[in-house]
């Protein structure tokens, strides 16, 4: 398993955080490539907004997922698997496209500050 998280156990691949959005996304937890046992991108993404009140994530998740990281940008496609963690306000998203496996080689990378600019359309 190769890629960056916040917190948890798999706080030792590197950090994450959230410099600029447009939507309702407080930090993301995870963003990682689960590898070769699904071929899949996976992350997790936490909202601020409280428990009933109406948000922008969920929609989006419905397109198409674009990375940019090294003015290169990978399409991620739609995802293949997602849903929605309704108490804990967590949102998962599933990518196995070769747009995901092409940004895979980027997150299997040690030692370097990436920026990763994250789009659905």
């Amino acid at each position: 398993m190769s890629g960056k998280a916040s917190d948890g156990p798999r706080g030792f691949f590197g950090t994450l955080k959230v410099i600029q959005n447009k939507i309702d996304i407080k930090n993301m937890s995870n963003f990682y490539w689960n590898s070769p046992n699904f071929l899949s991108l996976s992350f997790r993404i936490p909202s601020d907004k409280g428990q009933g009140e109406p948000n922008r994530v969920t929609p989006s998740f419905q397109g198409n997922f674009y990375v940019t990281v090294d003015n290169v940008t990978y399409d991620l496609d739609t995802p293949y698997d997602s849903y929605e963690r309704i108490g804990k306000r967590t949102y998962n998203a599933r990518y196995n496209s070769e747009g995901a496996l092409k940004l895979s080689t980027i997150l299997k990378q040690t030692g370097q500050t990436k920026r990763f600019y994250c789009n659905w359309r």
